[in-house]
């Protein structure tokens, strides 16, 4: 089976990461998408509890069948990396052929992250980039696919790019509660209720 992986803090999970998971699956095929969220996040300060973050990530997709939720960084006591996520993802699915969906940004920020060069033994990856971003002639598209060139170059590194463009980011969706606006039109109705139950996004430590 083809299984994709998409990563995040989801703070909040909102209908762009849905909607970027749809594309996923559908454009290449896979047959079930996990969403896995981070755990103790060593990258990203005063971020909401995990299993807050949880809860919001079961209530979007609990009504989609090919979406689940992979809780192997919401168990990891301490901070999560991917490499060692993707190492356990093999071990659990062994027969399967696993992709990491991320944004452009997260790709372009990868070199970041801890034994970066593992991931692209473990997995292939699915990188969403801003809309005609692939034939863009603009400076940005450049370095991004410049850096593609050069991690399939230097690790081999198979990374497929995917037209993708979403104007919902999960910060401004916390500054826009922070603010006690809606956000009724950018999550789902059960992720709506989540937030306004918990009270969640009131300060800006959140």
């Amino acid at each position: 089976m083809k299984i994709g992986f998409l990563g995040g803090t989801f703070n909040p999970i909102h209908n762009g990461h849905i909607a970027m998971a749809q594309k996923a699956r559908k454009h290449f095929g896979l047959d079930k998408v996990f969403f896995l969220p981070t755990g103790d996040s060593y990258m990203k300060q005063n971020v909401t509890g995990k299993e807050l973050r949880l809860k919001m990530v079961c209530a979007a997709i609990e009504e989609i069948d090919e979406f689940s939720v992979c809780k192997l960084e919401i168990n990891t006591a301490g901070p999560s990396y991917t490499s060692d996520t993707l190492d356990k993802l093999h071990y659990l699915y062994p027969e399967d052929e696993i992709y990491f969906i991320m944004g452009e940004d997260s790709l372009l920020s990868i070199h970041l992250w801890k034994n970066f060069e593992k991931i692209f033994k473990l997995a292939k990856l699915i990188v969403a980039c801003r809309e005609d971003g692939v034939n863009s002639v603009s400076e940005e598209s450049k370095g991004l696919m410049a850096v593609i060139s050069e991690y399939e170059k230097l690790y081999n590194a198979v990374i497929f790019v995917m037209d993708f463009s979403c104007k919902i980011s999960s910060s401004l969706l916390r500054e826009k509660v922070f603010r006690g606006e809606s956000v009724r039109d950018e999550v789902s109705p059960k992720v709506e209720k989540i937030i306004q139950e918990f009270q969640l996004y009131q300060s800006h430590d959140e």
